[in-house]
C-alpha cells in the first residue's frame, strides 16, 4: 500500500496493474494530459488581478488536482483577491470556466498507453472513475472520447473523491486488498489513504515538485515496456 512511511519509493510499469482487480481512476493528468489546460483556464479568470495572483492560482491548482472547481473558484477569489463571490457571481465564473475548458480537454493528448489499456482490460477488471470535474461534464467528455463504457461507475463533483471511494466500496462490498487508486495529486493520495486503498501516483511535469518526497509506487505512463 502507498503511504508516506512504508514501502520503497518504487517506479513501476503498467504490468504492476495486473495485481489489482478493481481500479479507481482519476481523469486529468491520468487519462488525459489536461492539467495545463485547466491551469490556464483558472489563471485566465484572474487576468485583471495581475501575474502574481495568477501564479498563486496555478500553483494551488496543480497541487490540488482532485479539488473541484466549485471549491477552487470561490477559494481563489477569497484568498488571493480578498473578494467574496455571491452565488450569482460564482455561477457566472463556473460557466466561464466550463466554456474555456471542455473542448480543450477533449482535444488534449492522451496519457501514453492509457486508452489501449482501458479498452483492452475493461471486460477483465472493474474500472471506476473519480474526478473533480462536474458530473454532467465528465459524462459528456467520456462519451465524446468513446470510453464511457470502460467504466462500471463514474462520480464527478460535487461529490468528493473520498465519498466516491466509500460509495463504490460499500455498493459492491469490495475489500481494499484487490483495489488500487491511480491519481496525480496530493488530494488523490489523501483520499485513497483515508479508506486504506493502495495508491499509484502518475508522475507528471506539474506534480514532481511536490511529490518527489512521497514514498509511493509511481508510474510515468501506461505503455507496455519494450523488452
Amino acid at each position: 500500500m502507498c503511504t508516506k512511511n512504508n514501502i520503497k519509493n518504487l517506479e513501476v510499469e503498467v504490468d504492476f496493474l495486473s495485481n489489482f482487480d478493481v481500479i479507481f481512476w482519476d481523469f486529468d493528468g491520468v487519462i488525459k494530459d489536461s492539467l495545463e489546460v485547466k491551469a490556464e483556464a483558472f489563471a485566465s479568470l484572474f487576468n485583471r488581478y495581475g501575474i502574481g495572483v495568477q501564479k498563486k492560482v496555478r500553483e494551488h491548482h496543480l497541487q490540488h488536482g482532485g479539488m473541484s472547481r466549485y471549491e477552487k473558484i470561490p477559494f481563489y477569489f477569497q484568498k488571493y483577491v480578498h473578494r467574496h463571490l455571491s452565488e450569482k457571481e460564482q455561477q457566472a465564473q463556473q460557466i466561464k470556466f466550463k466554456n474555456l475548458v471542455v473542448e480543450k480537454v477533449i482535444e488534449s493528448e492522451w496519457v501514453l498507453g492509457v486508452k489501449d489499456y482501458l479498452v483492452s482490460n475493461s471486460q477483465i477488471k472493474q474500472f471506476f472513475l473519480l474526478t473533480g470535474t462536474p458530473q454532467d461534464e465528465i459524462e459528456y467528455i467520456l462519451d465524446m472520447l468513446k470510453i464511457h463504457s470502460c467504466f462500471k461507475g463514474v462520480i464527478g463533483s460535487p461529490s468528493k473523491k473520498k465519498e466516491g471511494l466509500n460509495h463504490f466500496l460499500n455498493k459492491y462490498n469490495f475489500s481494499t486488498e484487490p483495489c488500487l487508486m491511480i491519481g496525480d495529486s496530493l488530494s488523490d493520495f489523501e483520499a485513497a489513504k483515508s479508506v486504506n486503498v493502495p495508491f499509484l501516483l502518475r508522475i507528471t511535469p506539474e506534480n514532481q515538485k511536490f511529490t518527489d518526497s512521497m514514498r509511493c509506487y509511481k508510474i510515468r505512463n501506461f505503455e507496455k515496456a519494450n523488452i
